[in-house]
């Protein structure tokens, strides 16, 4: 049997590059990187183009990016995903805060809807780990969805399945957007119930070997 190298290209998709040592974060109690979350995030948004909900898609990179730019150049920075235009936009967020290392240790979703005017969060540790971050992410991708700044933002924590290690923070953002992705969610309230908490949890169990072989069967294309 040959032994690939970990920096080894797997496949190639749209702007994300896997490699084999992205494939092994998904063997179960690894923490996934932005690579993988970067990777189905694209997947997702090409999905989700034939929703009748329109959704936009804020990486990984570009949430780190938020941090790190002043907000007048933000608007103008992103413009090319137009998300002012779109019903909901979906952000993975972690509480890493420096560009130059590796780092962080918990990811959670952030998503605004551009109805409600307001952002929702969804952690998977029940005390809601990364709420002040949302907050800060919050602040910032604002200039990005509204013409004009708001003096001030609602954000409100959703009910959602929660982990039951310290690994799966990764797993659960990614099935809480393809559960919205899937059921076309436009009102983001509706996902306080209990369907949607068990339906996630369903997606969990198996998203780690979905997102593998979603990764191979791209490769042998």
């Amino acid at each position: 049997w040959a032994i690939m190298a970990e920096d080894t290209p797997v496949v190639t998709y749209n702007n994300t590059t896997l490699y084999e040592y992205d494939l092994g974060l998904l063997r179960p109690g690894v923490w996934l990187n932005d690579n993988i979350i970067n990777f189905y995030w694209e997947w997702l948004e090409e999905a989700s183009e034939q929703n009748s909900v329109s959704m936009g898609w804020f990486g990984p990179s570009q949430a780190m990016m938020l941090s790190f730019m002043d907000p007048s150049d933000l608007k103008e920075t992103f413009s090319s995903l137009s998300l002012e235009e779109k019903d909901i936009v979906l952000i993975p967020i972690n509480n890493h805060d420096d560009p130059d290392k590796a780092g962080g240790s918990h990811w959670s979703l952030l998503v605004w809807s551009k109805a409600a005017k307001k952002f929702y969060h969804l952690d998977s540790l029940p005390n809601g780990g990364n709420f002040r971050v949302a907050k800060e992410k919050a602040q910032q991708i604002i200039h990005c969805l509204v013409d004009e700044t708001p003096r001030s933002i609602s954000i409100s924590a959703v009910d959602s399945a929660c982990q039951d290690n310290s690994s799966d923070c990764g797993i659960f953002v990614l099935a809480n957007a393809q559960y919205i992705y899937s059921h076309n969610i436009k009102d983001i309230t509706s996902l306080s119930q209990q369907d949607h908490v068990s339906a996630v949890k369903t997606i969990v169990r198996t998203m780690r070997k979905d997102i593998k072989q979603l990764i191979l069967k791209l490769k042998d294309q």
